[in-house]
C-alpha cells in the first residue's frame, strides 16, 4: 500500500477521541521508508514519558498563544527562530514541548486508547499499524495537553509552527472551532512542484488550515496563489532567523579554488547523488576542489563513497566557514538556495528535469549535469556586474530583508 493511500484512510477514520477531528499526516509523505513496528512502540512510551509541554506569558495580559510543538523539538535552528519570534510579542503566551522525563498519569492512561485505534486499522500490517497509532497518540496526547495548559487562558490568536504536522494540525483545527485566528510559519522553502512518490512542498499551501500563512517573501506568496490559496492568506514578512540581522550590502565573492556543494535531505538521495557525480566531473574539469555539508537528518555513511577523493572532502565546518571557503555552492532541495542569496552569495541550483525544480521561474542559476555548470560558471560566475544583477534581484524576490523584527511585530499588533 502506497504511503499517500495509507495516510488518506487515516484521515477517514474515526478515532476514538479525535472523532471531530481530520488527523492531517501529509507531512510523513516525506518519508523514505516506514520505521518498524518495535520503534513505533519506543515512540508512543516516549511520547508519554519523554516530553513535557511548557507554559509561560510574556505579561499577565497575554492573549496571543504561540505553540512549538513536539514535531521540530528536535531542530535547535528551529526552536531558535522560535524563540525569537515570541521574544518580539508583548502579550505571547508560549507553550514549547521539551526533552524531559516525567510521570503523567493522565498520559499513561491516554495510551490505552491506542487498542481501539489499533483495531480500526483493519487489512494493514503491524508495521503499518503501529506507525501510525504511535503519530495519533504524539498528536491527541500533545493536543490534550496545549488544551489543558491553555483552558484558563482567553486566547485571541494561536500561531503553530507548522501546521501541517499532525501535533500543530490539531492545535489549529481545535482553535479554528473556536474562532480563534490562527497564524503558522514558513520555516522551509515550499513551492508549486510536481509530486515525487506522493510528496510535494506544496502541501504546505494546500493542506494548510490556518487563517494565515507568515512567509519568506514574495515568491512564497506567488506559489501559495498558484496552489489556490487566497492572497490574503499569506503575508511576507521575511525569514525568523533574519530578526535582528542586517542583510549584507555587497557580493560575496571568494577565490578559494574550491566550491561547496550542499545535499538535500535523505528523500532526495537520487539528486544528492546526482550532484556528487557532477561535482566530481566538474572538479576534473576546472581544477577545482569542493568540500559537502549533508543535511542534518542524513547519515554521511550513505554518501562518502560517492565523493572522489582526489577533489572533494567533507570537513566539519559552520556553515559560516562552508560558504567562506566555497567560491559558489551547489544546492538541491534546500532552503540554504534562500538563505545564500540573503547573504549575497553565488548559488547554483541542482535541476535535471522539472519534477526537481524546486525553484520554478528561477532559472539563471539552474544546471542538471557538468556542462551545465561549466557554461553558468564560465558565462555569469565569471561575469561580476552579470552575476550581481542576478543575486540582487533573485534576493529581493525570495526574501524580505528591510525591518523582519518590526514586520513580524506589526503584524501582530493589526490582530489586536
Amino acid at each position: 500500500m502506497q504511503k499517500k493511500e495509507l495516510f488518506e484512510r487515516v484521515y477517514n477514520t474515526d478515532f476514538s477521541g479525535l472523532e471531530d477531528f481530520d488527523p492531517v499526516m501529509v507531512h510523513l509523505l516525506g518519508l523514505s521508508k516506514l520505521p518498524k513496528a518495535g520503534y513505533s512502540l519506543k515512540k508512543m512510551i516516549y511520547s508519554a514519558v519523554g516530553i513535557k509541554y511548557t507554559f509561560k506569558k510574556n505579561s499577565g495580559s497575554a492573549k496571543k498563544l504561540f505553540i512549538f510543538s513536539s514535531s521540530y523539538m528536535n531542530r535547535k535552528d528551529y526552536k531558535s527562530c522560535f524563540d525569537s519570534l515570541t521574544a518580539l510579542i508583548d502579550d505571547a503566551v508560549i507553550v514549547k514541548a521539551e526533552r524531559k522525563w516525567h510521570i503523567s498519569p493522565t498520559s499513561i492512561i491516554r495510551l490505552f486508547k491506542s487498542f481501539a485505534w489499533y483495531k480500526k486499522l483493519k487489512n494493514l500490517n503491524i508495521q503499518q499499524k503501529m506507525f501510525i497509532i504511535s503519530q495519533l497518540y504524539e498528536g491527541y496526547n500533545s493536543l490534550k495537553n496545549i488544551q489543558k495548559l491553555t483552558q484558563n487562558e482567553e486566547i485571541t490568536v494561536c500561531t503553530t509552527f507548522c501546521d501541517t504536522h499532525l501535533v500543530d494540525s490539531l492545535a489549529a483545527e481545535y482553535f479554528n472551532k473556536l474562532d480563534v485566528t490562527t497564524v503558522t510559519l514558513q520555516h522551509g522553502h515550499f513551492a508549486d512542484v510536481p509530486e515525487i512518490d506522493d510528496y510535494s512542498t506544496r502541501i504546505h499551501f494546500t493542506k494548510c488550515i490556518s487563517d494565515y500563512l507568515l512567509t519568506f517573501g514574495e515568491y512564497t506568496n506567488e506559489q501559495a496563489v498558484r496552489c489556490g490559496m487566497n492572497e490574503g492568506r499569506v503575508r511576507a514578512l521575511g525569514m525568523l532567523k533574519h530578526i535582528g540581522k542586517v542583510a549584507p550590502g555587497e557580493l560575496k565573492l571568494s577565490r578559494t579554488n574550491t566550491f561547496g556543494v550542499i545535499m538535500s535531505f535523505d528523500k532526495e538521495r537520487k539528486a544528492n547523488i546526482a550532484m556528487l557525480k557532477i561535482a566530481n566531473e566538474f572538479a576534473s574539469i576546472s581544477g577545482m576542489e569542493y568540500i559537502v555539508r549533508f543535511h542534518p537528518s542524513s547519515n554521511p555513511d550513505d554518501y562518502i563513497g560517492f565523493i572522489d577523493k582526489t577533489y572533494g572532502s567533507n570537513p566539519k565546518l559552520s556553515m559560516d566557514e562552508f560558504s567562506y571557503r566555497s567560491e559558489f555552492l551547489m544546492i538541491g532541495k534546500s532552503t540554504m538556495f534562500i538563505e545564500m542569496m540573503y547573504d549575497l552569495k553565488p548559488a547554483f541550483i541542482y535541476a535535471s528535469e522539472p519534477a526537481e525544480d524546486s525553484f520554478p521561474g528561477i532559472d539563471w542559476c539552474k544546471f542538471k549535469n557538468s556542462e551545465n555548470l561549466n557554461h553558468i560558471y564560465q558565462s555569469i560566475f565569471e561575469d561580476t556586474e552579470k552575476l550581481k544583477g542576478y543575486v540582487f534581484d533573485t534576493r529581493d524576490k525570495l526574501c524580505r530583508i528591510n525591518n523582519v523584527a518590526e514586520n513580524y511585530i506589526e503584524f501582530y499588533k493589526g490582530l489586536d
